[in-house]
């Protein structure tokens, strides 16, 4: 299972999901703030989870795979970028559908 978290801060449900999707699993964050995605590799590390790529950047310019992921996730923040639709592209084209 594959989850793509969007403007994930410091990382609270990246955790969360990472712990869910198990070691077989892969999550993916993003976030515009350095800071915050420094606090969530040192959680991700005190937790030993290794199963988590994060990445600085703005979800506008984010892609992270080609119809691998089985959720892609906003929390609260999808008012907060420039570009909503295009988010929302992006995250069209990450999410794979069943049946194509």
């Amino acid at each position: 299972m594959v989850f793509c978290d969007i403007g994930c801060g410091d990382g609270y449900f990246t955790i969360l999901a990472a712990k869910k999707v198990g070691e077989k699993g892969k999550v993916f964050a993003v976030d515009v703030d350095a800071s915050a995605i420094e606090k969530l590799k040192q959680k991700a590390q005190q937790e030993r989870l290794t199963n988590i790529n994060a990445k600085v950047a703005a979800a506008e310019e984010t892609f992270f795979c080609n119809k691998c992921a089985d959720f892609v996730f906003y929390s609260m923040v999808l008012h907060d970028f420039v570009e909503p639709a295009r988010v929302l592209q992006n995250a069209r084209r990450m999410v794979s559908l069943m049946g194509g």
